[in-house]
C-alpha cells in the first residue's frame, strides 16, 4: 500500500471486498432462482416443440397479432414448455439463458396471469392468443 495516499487505497480495498460481496451473493441468489424454476417445470410441464409454437403463433397472427422478430435460423425448443396441469403458483421469474417460453393450452389457467412481468420470460396463451413480450419468428415456424 502506498504511503502517499493511504486513505485512498484503504477506499479502493474496501470498494473491492464489497464488489467480491455482491458477485458471490449474486451467483447464489441465480441460482436459487433457476433452481426454483426448473423445479417449478418438473411439477407442471414437459418441453414442448417448435410445431406447437408454430400453432400458437398462427392463432397469435389470425387475431391481428404482429411478430416482433425474424429470425433466419431455426428455433431451438431447448427451452421451450407447455403446461401439463394447472399450478397452484405462479412462474417462477427466469432470466437471460434461465429464461424460457411457456405454452399455456385452453384448458389450464396460470395464477398471476394478470400480473405484468419483469423477467424474460414469455407465455403464450392459446386461449386469448396475447402478446407475451416478444414474438419471434423463426425459419421453421
Amino acid at each position: 500500500m502506498s504511503t502517499i495516499f493511504p486513505e485512498y487505497f484503504e477506499k479502493i480495498d474496501q470498494q473491492r471486498k464489497i464488489h467480491e460481496e455482491w458477485i458471490k451473493n449474486s451467483g447464489a441468489e441465480s441460482d436459487l432462482r433457476e433452481q426454483t424454476l426448473n423445479n417449478w417445470l418438473q411439477r407442471y410441464a414437459i418441453r414442448s416443440t417448435v410445431h406447437l409454437y408454430a400453432l400458437w403463433l398462427i392463432g397469435y397472427k389470425a387475431k391481428g397479432g404482429k411478430p416482433t422478430h425474424y429470425y433466419d435460423r431455426c428455433m431451438n425448443d431447448d427451452n421451450l414448455y407447455v403446461l401439463t396441469l394447472s399450478p397452484v403458483t405462479p412462474l417462477p421469474p427466469g432470466f437471460g439463458a434461465s429464461s424460457i417460453g411457456l405454452l399455456v393450452p385452453v384448458q389450464h389457467s396460470l395464477p398471476g396471469r394478470e400480473v405484468k412481468r419483469t423477467d424474460h420470460n414469455n407465455i403464450y396463451f392459446f386461449d386469448t392468443f396475447e402478446r407475451p413480450g416478444w414474438v419471434p419468428v423463426f425459419s421453421n415456424t
